[in-house]
């Protein structure tokens, strides 16, 4: 079977789901709904295609592909979305890095540090085998983390960085310097992002507070200038602010 990704459909829909019609034809579903950042269901179904090529929906009746797949059925926002494959980053800017917690308060830091990433393309995109890295050190994404378009998603030192539950664990495999340095993520050797807060205008470090990127400034150009950036301000967990998985305040 095939995987595909993604339907989108209302939490509250989701949340009452029991093999009910997807519109046509049905989703039949298996495993527990799974809540993965702010507003976002995943749920796992073996779907019945015709023929035809148009897009899925609550209440259309299109259907997409012959044969029976496996799908990922995803609740971000109540949108209609369409059935497409999830593509792995290919080209600078894919996907962004917005924000970081650098020196968290709560310890122990290895527990504790995480980043942001945000998809701002149109297309589902999947993390999976691509890489984290920092001055020295480099993680490969093990299993797959996908973001569809417009998701913040969090990856973290520990499913536990207190406040929060990261979408996905890279455990002290790479750890950010309160000296300052740069977070890259590559896919296919390809540099998707990479913020270097060592440079002149970045936040200064301080104990508990991530630096955050304006959401005004959201490109893989303009969170390279530390003038875009700031502390964050929303208290997420005991002595800790920022807004892991969700779009941050403006600066």
């Amino acid at each position: 079977m095939d995987t595909y990704h993604k339907i989108s459909i209302s939490k509250d829909i989701l949340t009452n789901y029991k093999n009910q019609s997807l519109g046509s034809p049905k989703c039949n579903r298996f495993g527990a709904p799974s809540i993965v950042g702010s507003g976002l269901c995943i749920i796992f179904c073996l779907l019945p295609f015709l023929a035809g090529c148009e897009a899925l929906g609550v209440s259309d009746e299109s259907e997409v592909k012959s044969g029976t797949i496996t799908a990922i059925v995803a609740a971000l926002g109540g949108g209609i979305g369409n059935l497409a494959p999830a593509q792995t980053p290919s080209v600078s800017g894919d996907v962004i890095i917005t924000e970081m917690m650098i020196n968290p308060e709560s310890a122990p830091e290895i527990t504790t540090e995480w980043l942001e990433l945000y998809n701002g393309t149109s297309l589902p995109l999947e993390l999976q085998d691509c890489e984290l890295h920092e001055s020295s050190n480099f993680h490969t994404i093990a299993s797959s983390v996908i973001l569809i378009p417009g998701q913040y998603v969090t990856l973290a030192t520990s499913m536990s960085p207190g406040g929060f539950t990261p979408t996905y664990n890279y455990n002290d495999a790479v750890r950010w310097s309160n000296s300052g340095e740069t977070a890259t993520l590559s896919c296919a050797s390809v540099a998707i992002d990479s913020v270097d807060y060592s440079v002149p205008g970045f936040p200064t470090n301080t104990d508990g507070r991530a630096i955050s990127l304006d959401p005004d400034f959201i490109s893989p150009t303009a969170n390279d200038s530390g003038a875009n950036w700031c502390h964050a301000t929303n208290n997420y967990d005991a002595g800790n602010y920022g807004s892991p998985g969700s779009a941050n305040p403006d600066c």
